[in-house]
């Protein structure tokens, strides 16, 4: 009979699973627009039977050399750039001549393009990996994000070497990924900034000896293909309202404007124009975040908000008073999160390390340089007096006005940051009106002397292997108390959560400087577990204290709840815990953790993957301990986590200070 419980046993996961499927199913349906519902069942339709391959059969302009325009202005003024800038720019190419460059802004890697002249149509291709690895590996360097360092170099020392180094590799792509084929033609998005980027590098390199006629002519005609490509998959992208629609928005505008004389330029000017509004009124709030609920997609939203400002001038073209009042607004949002001193934000939100147009030198990291050209563009304001933060503007011939200066940061319009002497905190309580990028409700990062000593621990990849296919877009990897082992929202697939745990009953308390001092409020996440769950951030003078307390939704539900909380520490050099307080050592201070309401003899520190500190338990700590500042980089960190099993109501109180 031992065969009939394990085939029963079989049954019954089978079972199981398919009622979990249909589950998530009805929540999709329930839950998520039903015109962004029918346009993806149509993508699916019409990728699956071929129809959208017909949309890229017509017949080639006969002369694209004829059709390439370039009208920007781009006028360098050669003086603004230090000896310092110079040198390390040329050194930054040099190192891209010898066939490395930087993916994501920390990665080193071999300049490479994968060789898809036998593949398939894009649109028979399917899965987020390439040969095991994950496919943004592949992507990166076909961005040509690193041709803008050979660029400038080029313009610096005049030495054409740098020019041609760039056209072999623009021909060793278009040899290696014939148009339409392949992973580089899967993703419109891919295609839109690959086509952004090197038509701004083209455009400069324009009178160079190396531009012949024969390579203007391939460009052309590879630039019309990109444009052609990302029309089939607009509808798609506006069903799921992210960064990719306007990226390929501006993409195919940016294609109408240089192939001006193209029999489509028009169309393509019009569709990229009315998408593109259309994409920055349905994905900018009224308060300015982003509905992606990412810093470093929303800096991409700015950064194609500043490129469409500029390429819409040579067209005579302006962008509508809504979406320029909605980009201001936002501008106000992400600089209000962004320290003036390192440009640094909290590492909210999914992060994959993008980049458009990397003028200045920070690695992607820094915020301001981004955020001071949209100030200037969108507000006619600067947001900066720091002299080094103008690549944007020199890069692109913007000319430096007379601009007020603001500093938003600590203004007393900042209504997102806790403020004290010298710490200061994010406590994040958002009202979703759009799909969350991680189930984060009620994280809380905390910077001290400007430095991130409790981390959001960002992202790593999206599509590796498991464990790291996305896992740090989980509750229990927020600093933020987990119930019954449970995310606070439903994963509905790996970039789709359901059930939005959304902050209600928000209060702020100001000081008489108009600086916020306390923020309360409570999310609804762990209600189908009987537990409603408040917390109270508060701040005197670089003391910090976080109160949960937890409530029973029904009087008459059990009152019993397993309460796990998990804090991501940066890396000290040393520590110690003494019962409920740990004390972490750096170089220039100390940070004392108090826990109370949850038992010390609970207590485990994890660092980098491995346990450190505690009781010896049955439990999988690869993925803690890390921090991810950008794709594929993960940094050591230490996770402290506490679990314990108590009755509901309750409160545990966490007392942050520093010596």
């Amino acid at each position: 009979m031992l065969w009939y419980y394990r085939f029963m046993k079989i049954i019954q996961v089978f079972l199981q699973a398919i009622k979990n499927k249909f589950t998530i199913l009805l929540k999709i349906f329930r839950q998520l627009p039903i015109s962004h519902l029918i346009s993806i069942l149509f993508y699916k339709f019409i990728k699956s039977f071929g129809i959208v391959r017909l949309t890229e059969f017509y017949k080639k302009e006969e002369s694209p050399l004829n059709l390439l325009t370039f009208d920007f202005d781009f006028d360098f003024d050669l003086t603004q750039f230090s000896a310092d800038n110079k040198k390390q720019i040329l050194k930054d190419a040099d190192e891209i001549l010898s066939g490395c460059i930087m993916l994501f802004g920390m990665v080193k890697q071999e300049l490479a393009f994968t060789n898809q002249i036998n593949a398939k149509h894009w649109s028979l291709l399917h899965g987020d990996q390439f040969d095991g690895i994950d496919i943004k590996y592949v992507w990166e360097p076909a961005r040509f994000s690193w041709g803008i360092r050979l660029v400038q170099a080029y313009v610096l020392s005049g030495d054409e070497k740098y020019a041609e180094f760039l056209w072999q590799k623009i021909e060793e792509f278009i040899l290696l990924n014939p148009a339409f084929k392949g992973v580089q033609y899967l993703s419109a998005q891919e295609v839109a900034i690959r086509m952004i980027t090197l038509i701004y590098c083209v455009s400069v390199l324009q009178n160079s000896s190396t531009s012949t006629k024969e390579r203007m002519k391939l460009f052309g005609s590879m630039i019309e293909d990109h444009a052609i490509r990302i029309p089939s998959t607009l509808s798609y992208a506006k069903a799921q309202n992210n960064n990719h629609l306007i990226s390929e928005a501006v993409g195919l505008y940016t294609a109408g404007t240089v192939l001006k004389n193209h029999s489509k330029a028009k169309k393509w000017r019009r569709i990229g124009c009315k998408t593109f509004e259309y994409g920055i009124q349905h994905q900018i709030y009224s308060d300015g975040s982003y509905s992606q609920h990412s810093v470093r997609y929303q800096r991409l939203m700015l950064e194609l908000s500043n490129w469409m400002k500029v390429v819409s001038v040579i067209n005579g073209d302006t962008i509508s008073n809504l979406s320029s009042h909605l980009i201001a607004k936002s501008i106000d949002w992400l600089s209000f999160l962004c320290n003036p001193e390192t440009g640094k934000c909290p590492n909210l939100g999914p992060n994959d390390g993008v980049y458009l147009l990397p003028f200045s030198l920070d690695g992607g990291d820094d915020y301001r340089p981004v955020l001071q050209l949209s100030g200037a563009l969108f507000k006619e304001i600067f947001l900066y007096r720091d002299d080094t933060l103008f690549a944007n503007f020199d890069w692109l011939s913007i000319e430096k006005k007379d601009y007020p200066f603001t500093n938003a940061f600590y203004s007393s319009n900042n209504h997102l940051m806790l403020q004290s002497k010298e710490s200061y905190g994010y406590f994040r309580t958002e009202k979703f009106f759009g799909r969350p990028g991680h189930a984060d409700q009620f994280h809380f990062d905390l910077w001290y002397r400007n430095e991130n000593v409790l981390l959001d621990a960002g992202t790593f990849s999206y599509n590796a292997s498991s464990p790291w296919n996305n896992p740090l877009s989980e509750t229990f990897y927020h600093n933020v108390l987990n119930i019954n082992h449970q995310n606070q929202m439903s994963r509905g697939g790996k970039f789709l959560w359901l059930d939005w745990a959304s902050a209600k009953k928000i209060e702020k308390y100001e000081d008489k400087e108009g600086k916020i001092r306390s923020i309360s409020a409570e999310n609804h996440g762990y209600a189908k577990d009987n537990v409603i769950h408040q917390r109270i951030v508060d701040v005197k003078t670089d003391e910090w204290l976080i109160k949960d307390t937890l409530f029973k939704k029904s009087e008459k539900k059990e009152d019993q709840a397993t309460v796990g909380y998990h804090l991501l520490i940066k890396n000290p050099l040393s520590f110690e815990v003494i019962d409920s307080r740990i004390i972490f050592v750096y170089k220039n201070f100390q940070m004392v953790l108090n826990i109370i309401g949850l038992s010390s003899e609970n207590i485990i520190l994890v660092r980098g993957g491995e346990q450190i500190f505690g009781e010896t338990i049955e439990k999988e700590f690869e993925c803690y301990g890390w921090f991810s500042p950008s794709y594929v980089v993960k940094e050591e960190a230490i996770s402290l986590l506490i679990e314990d099993s108590l009755r509901i109501p309750t409160e545990i109180l966490t007392k942050i200070r520093f010596e």
